[in-house]
């Protein structure tokens, strides 16, 4: 990844994967995040919610 975001970025594909995996994990990265799903299975408070 260059030190520039372009366009190719944003279209859901491998550079979308290779950006979070090499950018935003690094910074927020917690239990949920690192499974790289679309959603995640949040702690319950009355049942499980879906956070996307």
């Amino acid at each position: 990844m260059g030190k520039e975001i372009t366009l190719a970025y944003g279209g859901g594909g491998e550079e979308t994967q290779k950006l979070i995996k090499d950018l935003f994990y690094r910074y927020f990265e917690n239990p949920i995040l690192l499974r790289g799903e679309d959603s995640g299975i949040l702690p319950p408070l009355e049942g499980e919610i879906a956070f996307t």
